[in-house]
């Protein structure tokens, strides 16, 4: 398969979920630097991603995503 069909399968499969989550974020939404719920929310995620996210600076969240190469 190449590249372009596995990306249009890809938006296809989480399409509905995505939708739903910025449905949520939207819905309750929060001030700059106050998006405790949000980062909450969104650390979950790449948690069930099998992701390790970091809290930073309060609200920030990262997550290191590593690839087959150096």
């Amino acid at each position: 398969m190449e590249l372009k069909s596995r990306v249009q399968a890809l938006v296809a499969a989480y399409f509905q979920e995505i939708i739903q989550q910025r449905r949520l974020i939207h819905a309750n939404p929060e001030l700059s630097f106050q998006e405790f719920e949000t980062s909450a929310f969104i650390a979950n995620e790449l948690g069930k991603m099998g992701l390790e996210p970091k809290n930073m600076a309060n609200t920030g969240v990262v997550a290191l995503i590593e690839g087959r190469n150096p």
